[in-house]
């Protein structure tokens, strides 16, 4: 017989006083006949007092997860009366709970025996940025992206949470580890240099320099450890990861404004290119993947790229017709 647990609804409408006597005794049967429910109810709980203290949670924004809640709840009937701010901060604490970023929420609030109640968030807008964190780590955070620390950072921890592409040099220190929250992975290393892209479906961590562990937030055992000059992928539908014992050609393009072609083969170059500009490629099958490229490309315009592209075979031509990339055999 399959056991009951208890859903986020009932927890949160627990947490507001709206549940009826028939849903609180189903609580606690529940939390009394399964061990592994009621843990998970006095976590819910914990976080949920200890949000109350958190007096400045306006950096993270929480529209988007205050809505779903506010559809979840609806018609229900609030019994207690809690001010509007705490209300919100302390459904916001459900919500990361209910999403699967518990172990970051509760890592900042736990971590050190002064809990910060300051959250600092960086945004690129539409060009790239350069930030220096508080340890003498560095970040090139590209455009339209963002980060979020506390102000204990370097100090009780060296906890990022990103959203979008950033390029991280990091300040070696052994006694605690620098960490980038993603789309329900995280990457630790101690000091070394990485690229991480958070896109909808998967993460990609590049690592230039060191060593990286890339592993699932929820389940550090599923994880891959990344060496110097090779790359992670993090499928966040399912759950899998995948490396690579090399380096995309475009990995650092949108920083360095070049492509890096060593010895990769000449669809694969092409790719590369075609993802930088978001543009169709089309493959002539005649073309032989046995050709390599091993040269530095200028990333500067399409026709600039084709142009230098071109150069570098006799065999093969780039060409740009109606907003696609052919890639075809002389």
């Amino acid at each position: 017989m399959k056991k009951k647990t208890i859903s986020v609804e009932l927890i949160t409408k627990h947490m507001l006083g709206a549940t009826d006597n028939k849903e609180k005794e189903m609580i606690d049967k529940i939390i009394n006949d399964d061990d592994k429910s009621r843990k998970e109810f006095e976590a819910y709980l914990d976080v949920w007092e200890k949000s109350a203290d958190v007096s400045d949670f306006d950096k993270i924004d929480a529209d988007k997860d205050w809505k779903k809640v506010r559809s979840r709840l609806k018609g229900s009937k609030r019994l207690q009366r809690i001010p509007l701010r705490t209300y919100l901060i302390r459904v916001a604490a459900i919500l990361i709970l209910a999403l699967g970023l518990a172990y970051f929420f509760t890592l900042i609030i736990n971590k050190s025996d002064k809990v910060s109640d300051e959250y600092f968030e960086i945004t690129s807008l539409n060009n790239t940025r350069n930030i220096e964190l508080p340890d003498g780590s560095a970040i090139i955070l590209n455009s339209n992206s963002k980060i979020i620390r506390n102000d204990n950072f370097g100090i009780s921890n060296r906890d990022i949470i990103l959203q979008g592409e950033a390029f991280f040099e990091v300040s070696r220190n052994e006694s605690l580890p620098f960490k980038v929250y993603t789309s329900n992975s995280t990457i630790e290393v101690l000091g070394t240099s990485f690229n991480v892209k958070s896109e909808t479906d998967e993460v990609v961590v590049g690592v230039i320099t060191g060593k990286v562990a890339f592993y699932q937030s929820e389940n550090i055992d599923n994880r891959v450890e990344l060496m110097s000059k090779t790359t992670g992928v993090y499928n966040t539908t399912e759950m899998k990861f995948q490396q690579r014992n090399n380096l995309e050609p475009d990995l650092r393009t949108w920083q360095t404004g070049e492509f890096h072609f060593e010895k990769v083969p000449i669809i694969e170059a092409s790719e590369s290119i075609a993802r930088h500009f978001k543009i169709q490629l089309l493959i002539d099958p005649k073309v032989s993947n046995t050709i390599t490229l091993n040269t530095d490309i200028s990333a500067e315009s399409v026709q600039k790229t084709i142009e230098e592209f071109n150069l570098t075979s006799a065999e093969i031509r780039l060409n740009f017709i109606d907003n696609k990339l052919i890639l075809e055999r002389l």
